[in-house]
């Protein structure tokens, strides 16, 4: 058995593609000490191709190598380019990715391959990235704004999540059989404390829209978006054909880019109708009739901003910062979200309406998003209620 792990071509010769007695396991040297390299050939079950392996520096690992092939070619699993590097399926992957999200993620995606993941991986093949080097990568993430200090907890678990979404796609080509940031514990993910969010105090609504200054235009945007929880970029791309004053029915057929003013779909990638409540209904229907009745188009319309004609976010965002800033408003970090904040936490926290209701309302992908809604406060009739509940049982 020891001769099986010996070539049979000496290191010192300088070879390639040399058979050991190993079926299958070959090496090549440049003929140096420590040049010694073992390799495998293996037939793709999906070209009928015989490429070799990467080249390994230990028998095992060429072994190694050679039993997860033969493996997948036993399931009729499509084997991937093993040679591939991280740069190269990030091209592959970007074709698959465009096809499937809003071009605000798309561009967040690229940002963080560009500033963080690019730059150490890139030129590493895919199969060398394991978990040990996803954790070291993620040690290595620093704030690319200039700032001291290491990016937010949520930051970093954003960043690892487009690089954990790289490699689902070479797990799904065959390239690698785990993608490695999937097994990363719980401890081994930066955690940070649940950021409290900032919602309107009874009057904060009336001041923000008496400061609107010169924008009018702001106070009803400031009422529509906080009406209907909608996010900053929903707001801004809301469209007449949207409304149904019949039905009372509000549909959200597409968002506003804050980054590029592209119009696409919103948050969530289609179209969900909710319900128009009264607040906006007056709101829309005393715009609906100063504009016209128009059948379509930008209800905060604006010249040469969007395609479209719709209002520019970053216009939203300036109007409200100036509105906040000149209305006395003590709340601390208020911003157009904190509207939708607002909404959603009033209609989470009302005992009247069922949380499934408020879930869809917010369009939450998840009733959990919802929950973290509900605030818990101490309720006197409702510990005698349960006291009595808990009695009835026995």
């Amino acid at each position: 058995m020891a001769s099986a792990s010996k070539p049979h071509t000496p290191e010192s010769v300088k070879h390639r593609h040399a058979p050991t007695k190993t079926p299958g396991i070959y090496t090549s040297s440049n003929g140096k000490p420590g040049g010694l390299r073992w390799e495998c050939k293996y037939t793709d079950p999906a070209t009928g191709k015989q490429p070799w392996s990467p080249a390994f520096v230990r028998r095992q690992d060429a072994l190694s190598f050679q039993a997860e092939v033969r493996g997948k070619v036993d399931k009729g699993t499509v084997i991937g380019n093993p040679s591939m590097t991280f740069r190269a399926l990030v091209a592959e992957w970007k074709v698959v990715r465009d096809a499937r999200v809003r071009a605000s993620t798309a561009d967040s995606q690229d940002m963080h391959l560009r500033v963080h993941i690019l730059p150490v991986l890139g030129n590493r093949k895919v199969r060398d990235i394991s978990r040990a080097t996803v954790l070291q990568w993620q040690a290595g993430i620093k704030r690319h704004d200039g700032q001291d200090g290491a990016p937010a907890p949520s930051t970093v678990n954003l960043i690892r999540a487009t690089l954990s979404s790289v490699l689902d796609h070479a797990l799904a080509a065959g390239v690698i059989a785990v993608n490695p940031c999937k097994t990363l514990t719980k401890g081994e993910k930066p955690r940070g404390g649940q950021k409290e969010k900032t919602i309107l105090a009874p009057g904060d609504l009336a001041r923000l829209c008496a400061s609107v200054g010169r924008r009018k235009w702001m106070a009803d945007v400031i009422e529509v978006a906080l009406g209907q929880a909608l996010r900053l970029g929903e707001v801004a791309g809301l469209d007449w054909q949207d409304v149904d004053f019949e039905a009372n029915r509000l549909t959200v057929a597409r968002s506003v880019s804050k980054k590029n003013a592209q119009v696409g779909p919103p948050k969530g990638g289609k179209a969900e109708t909710i319900l128009l409540t009264p607040t906006t209904r007056k709101v829309l229907a005393r715009m609906h009739l100063a504009a016209g009745r128009p059948e379509s188009g930008p209800v905060f319309a604006s010249n040469g901003q969007v395609e479209c004609g719709y209002r520019h976010p970053s216009t939203i965002e300036r109007g409200f910062a100036d509105a906040y800033r000149r209305s006395g408003v003590e709340a601390q970090g208020l911003g157009m979200h904190s509207l939708r904040h607002t909404t959603i936490s009033h209609l989470a926290n009302d005992p009247r309406i069922p949380l499934s209701w408020t879930q869809r309302f917010a369009r939450h992908s998840s009733i959990t998003i919802t929950e973290k809604y509900v605030h818990q406060v101490e309720n006197a009739d409702a510990n005698e209620a349960a006291g009595e509940a808990l009695e009835a049982i026995g």
